[in-house]
C-alpha cells in the first residue's frame, strides 16, 4: 500500500507520446506567431509604400498645376497686351497670385526630401522673376516696346520656366 501511495505523491512526468504533443504544438506556436510578424511588416511596407505613392503623385499633380498657372498668367498677359482688356490684366493678377500659392504647396510638400527641396529652389526664382516682369510689362500697357520686350525678352526666361517645371515633373 505505501508503493501505491508513494506514486499518487508524485508527479506524473509526461510520456513520449504527450512530450512530442506537446513539441509539435510549441513548435505549430511559434511558426504562427513568426508568419504573424512578417505579415504585420509586409501590411506596414505596403501602407508605407501607398503613402509615398500618393506623396508622389500630389507633387506632380501641384507641379502640373502650377505649370498650368504659369502659362495661364502669360497668355493673360499677352491678352492684355493686345487688347488692352482689363479683364485679362485681373485674369494675369489673379493666375499670378494662385502661382506664388501653389509654388509655396510645392515647397512646403517636397520639404522632407532635400534634392526635390532643391528643385523648386531653382525653380522658385524663375517663376517669381517671370511673372513679375510680365507684371511690369503690364503695367507698362499695350506699348510696342512693352510688346517687343514680352516678344523677344522674356521668351528665354517663359522656356526656363517651362523647362525647369517639366524636369520637377519628370
Amino acid at each position: 500500500a505505501s508503493a501505491q501511495v508513494s506514486e499518487e505523491a508524485r508527479p506524473k512526468r509526461f510520456g513520449r507520446v504527450e512530450a512530442k504533443i506537446l513539441a509539435g504544438f510549441i513548435g505549430a506556436l511559434a511558426l504562427l506567431f513568426l508568419g504573424g510578424g512578417y505579415t504585420y511588416q509586409s501590411s506596414a511596407r505596403y501602407v508605407n509604400a501607398l503613402a509615398w505613392g500618393a506623396h508622389s503623385q500630389a507633387v506632380a499633380v501641384l507641379a502640373n498645376e502650377l505649370q498650368s498657372l504659369v502659362s495661364a498668367a502669360e497668355a493673360a498677359a499677352q491678352g492684355f497686351l493686345l487688347t488692352g482688356d482689363a479683364r485679362e490684366q485681373e485674369e494675369f493678377a489673379a493666375r499670378r497670385a494662385e502661382a506664388a500659392s501653389k509654388l509655396a504647396a510645392l515647397a512646403n510638400l517636397v520639404s522632407d526630401n532635400p534634392e526635390q527641396t532643391a528643385r523648386v529652389e531653382r525653380i522658385r526664382p524663375l517663376v517669381e522673376t517671370g511673372l513679375a516682369q510680365l507684371g511690369t510689362e503690364i503695367t507698362l500697357g499695350a506699348r510696342a516696346s512693352a510688346w517687343a520686350g514680352l516678344a523677344i525678352g522674356n521668351v528665354q526666361i517663359r522656356r526656363q520656366i517651362g523647362l525647369a517645371i517639366a524636369d520637377f515633373i519628370a
